[in-house]
């Protein structure tokens, strides 16, 4: 299900996923809590909140956001990046209510290091990893194995779908140069979730899973 930044606002719109088990998506065009541009940061932050207060209201099990953290628009300045991201989730952090954990997700970084900075800042069992096999396969300067061992223990889900290495295209799991099997038996999570474009692409990429037979 798929919500706008108001959407949120909205709770009645809401009633048709009361009960279920969820995983939620935060919204993540544009969010950066770390950006020089202390208005940029204000309203991050009030949509990182809005999307808490709604997790504190539904069975919500996992919440993912992204860091947002761009290597070369921030001079590959981790630890300052790390430190402004920090103080401000800490805001972000006091809203939440229920026992949902919250994971970040990789996209734009090349290794797993900012991830792990960022976590051990915060330093909170319920705080971990939503691990995209994707983003992965486009910026990564690391292998897989090094990438899942040092955050071990600490991902929560996975994003599943394929691309040729050129684009963020979210194809169906079976139209790619990623191998989604060798890569689901390295390491088991509690979430798995299939980001396809249309219903489609997403029965396909069922059906693969099914056929594994993992």
């Amino acid at each position: 299900m798929a919500l706008g930044f108001d959407d949120v606002l909205d709770v009645n719109r809401l009633n048709c996923i009361r009960g279920l088990t969820l995983s939620i998506h935060a919204p993540f065009f544009d969010v950066n809590i770390a950006s020089y541009n202390r208005y940029v940061v204000e309203k991050s932050i009030d949509i990182m909140i809005k999307t808490i207060e709604i997790c504190n209201l539904l069975n919500v099990k996992n919440v993912v956001f992204h860091h947002n953290y761009s290597p070369f628009m921030y001079n590959f300045d981790e630890d300052g990046y790390t430190v402004r991201f920090c103080e401000n989730f800490e805001k972000v952090l006091g809203y939440r209510k229920g026992d949902f954990t919250i994971s970040f997700e990789n996209v734009f970084e090349t290794n797993s290091s900012i991830g792990n900075k960022i976590i051990n800042m915060l330093n909170r069992d319920f705080i971990g990893f939503c691990f995209d096999i994707g983003h992965f396969n486009l910026f990564t300067e690391i292998t897989l194995q090094e990438w899942l061992n040092n955050w071990k223990g600490k991902i929560f889900e996975y994003h599943l779908h394929n691309n040729y290495g050129y684009r963020d295209d979210h194809n169906r799991l079976d139209y790619g140069n990623i191998n989604i099997k060798d890569f689901l038996m390295v390491q088991k999570v509690s979430i798995y979730t299939i980001e396809n474009r249309n219903v489609e692409d997403t029965e396909a990429s069922i059906n693969y899973l099914k056929s594994l037979c993992l």
